[in-house]
């Protein structure tokens, strides 16, 4: 699959998180065994999103299983994976979400062009609030108590982090198409195009 890996403690030992196509696996990161395994089978051999490590729990999203939360504990002779919450509506194909004072800020259910952006409780999975009009991927970055969102369609997005309503504070178009991360550092946004269909350019934006 194409999730990222993980490292961080959990009930703990110190592990490397990874979703592959078919399950969500805990490894010891000392030797590489494998300390738990949960089934998380889909499709399209094609599980993206990267994992959520948030003190003893995982956090993660499937366009086939929707985004669940499980916690990790010690058990006889080792550890176990217990799921404390399944949200079937929050159906991400491709977008982490970013965790920002105990919610989740992301795409729900991947539509193409008309997908939601989402709130979720990270505590219980709840959709806090949803708006529609977003396409197949963002990236969602979080500075103090704002997120910068990056759309596929190369739209830049300024959002108050808030579970009480979607807030835009500001939008600006600054690319073409492109599923790439944008990176910021210190007020300069660093923004690289690129699709199937054209852009090469790396831009530089100071944002004010």
């Amino acid at each position: 699959a194409y999730s990222g890996l993980m490292l961080g403690e959990l009930a703990g030992v110190k592990q490397v998180v990874m979703m592959t196509a078919a399950n969500l696996i805990g490894h010891s990161a000392r030797d590489g065994k494998i300390l738990w395994s949960v089934p998380a089978i889909t499709g399209a051999a094609r599980n993206i999103v990267t994992p959520i490590l948030q003190g003893d729990t995982v956090t993660v999203a499937s366009h086939t299983i929707g985004t669940f939360q499980l916690r990790i504990t010690k058990s006889e002779g080792g550890l176990k994976a217990e799921q404390v919450w399944l949200n079937r509506e929050a159906r991400t194909n491709i977008t982490t979400p970013v965790l920002k004072d105990g919610y989740l800020y992301g795409l729900g259910t991947s539509r193409g062009r008309n997908s939601d952006f989402v709130c979720l409780n990270h505590k219980t999975g709840k959709i806090e609030w949803s708006q529609k009009g977003f396409s197949d991927y963002v990236s969602v970055i979080a500075i103090g108590d704002q997120l910068l969102v990056h759309s596929s369609l190369g739209e830049l997005m300024l959002l108050k982090a808030t579970p009480k309503k979607y807030t835009l504070l500001g939008r600006l178009q600054v690319s073409q198409k492109s599923w790439n991360f944008p990176v910021y550092s210190d007020g300069v946004l660093f923004v690289k195009d690129g699709l199937r269909d054209g852009g090469n350019k790396l831009t530089a934006l100071r944002l004010r």
